[in-house]
């Protein structure tokens, strides 16, 4: 099969536990849920084949499963802890070649870099088994992404035991570990944009990021670029400062150490 011809399914990775900030992927920005943002994002992006969140089977996410009808949305649901096999199992329901790991708190994804991933993959379908936005990371925290062959995910899925190892970052970092079996690409920022925090997992991460939407929306803009976003933070250094102390490397293993504690499923 041609690149060019490859289902690739968006699936977002969703929970509605979280000890910092409670239920933050329903949390509203300016009305609307931080996750219907996301899937807003995603549309926007022209190599992405369908779109999917994947939460889990615990009776506290039955929210995110209502949420995901009321817009007309797939909704993917497996097991809580065992990220690798949600993703696995999603992929598979879906039909996807390959599959777009996104979170449920990153809601200010660029769909022009959904796309540079998508056309990268597509253009390597066959040579690469990961095309990725944070090893290294150059782009904000809450800009990665990573695309992955099926295939490869199966093999993944068959070969990591512990659930040490089938987190979602540890997936990422053991790809790293064997990179004359995994080949990736890294698409990276133009410029080091990694200072800047765009994840939402305390809630002054939430206050920058009401802070953008809104700043945009006010300018009739609804669908605003990464370089858009940094360029109105580096204006404002006072919403810059809002969460400025709470970089969280222990998220990101391949910018801290292989032994930091994994905390996103």
């Amino acid at each position: 099969m041609e690149g060019k011809n490859i289902k690739i399914i968006a699936l977002i990775q969703a929970r509605m536990g979280s000890t910092r900030l409670s239920n933050k992927v329903l949390k509203e920005v300016d009305g609307k849920p931080m996750i219907g943002i996301i899937i807003d994002r995603i549309k926007q992006a022209k190599e992405i084949n369908g779109i999917v969140i994947a939460t889990s089977d615990k009776e506290k996410d039955d929210a995110i499963e209502k949420f995901a009808e009321k817009i007309n949305t797939e909704c993917f649901r497996g097991s809580e802890e065992d990220l690798l096999d949600r993703l696995y199992n999603a992929g598979k329901k879906y039909g996807a070649d390959a599959i777009l790991r996104l979170t449920g708190d990153n809601p200010i994804i660029d769909e022009k870099i959904i796309d540079k991933v998508a056309r990268t993959f597509r253009k390597q379908y066959g040579k690469i088994s990961l095309v990725s936005t944070c090893v290294p990371m150059t782009f904000p925290e809450g800009l990665s992404m990573e695309l992955i062959d099926i295939k490869t995910l199966e093999k993944l899925h068959n070969e990591l035991k512990t659930p040490a190892e089938r987190e979602g970052f540890a997936v990422i970092v053991h790809m790293k570990k064997n990179e004359k079996i995994y080949l990736r690409h890294t698409i990276a920022s133009d410029t080091d944009q990694s200072r800047f925090r765009l994840s939402v997992d305390y809630p002054e991460d939430f206050h920058v990021v009401e802070k953008i939407i809104k700043h945009f929306k006010k300018n009739n803009q609804q669908y605003f670029s990464i370089n858009d976003v940094v360029h109105f933070l580096e204006s404002h250094p006072n919403i810059l400062k809002i969460n400025s102390q709470k970089q969280d490397r222990s998220k990101y293993p391949f910018v801290a150490d292989d032994n930091a504690v994994q905390k996103a499923r």
